[in-house]
């Protein structure tokens, strides 16, 4: 299995128990950026307290995950700003290969 495709099985079943775990989550962005030493995801979470920024979180390697995560939640509406580039993206980031993950169903 190539570097791309277990990456890909790993965030898709990352994204999956997420939506699973967090009802309040709509969309996950998973924040590609051919660098596949970390896992960046922002959570769509219309629970989540807004900060007007996007702080991520980072998650040490574990048995079903090898390598960091980091994970940002934002509210809708900062979500929205943030596609706008009205809140900055971490250093490092960009939306320009990212891929959005609706919740299913």
């Amino acid at each position: 299995m190539s570097v791309t495709s277990q990456m890909e099985r790993i965030v898709n079943q990352l994204i999956q128990s997420h939506f699973e775990i967090e009802e309040d989550i709509d969309q996950i962005i998973w924040i590609r950026n051919g660098d596949e030493r970390e896992i960046r995801l922002i959570e769509v979470n219309r629970a989540t307290f807004p900060t007007e920024s996007v702080e991520a979180f980072c998650f040490a390697p574990s048995s079903d995950v090898p390598i960091p995560v980091r994970v940002a939640d934002v509210t809708p509406q900062e979500w929205e700003r943030v596609r706008n580039r009205q809140i900055p993206l971490p250093r490092g980031w960009t939306l320009e290969r990212a891929k959005v993950f609706q919740r299913p169903g």
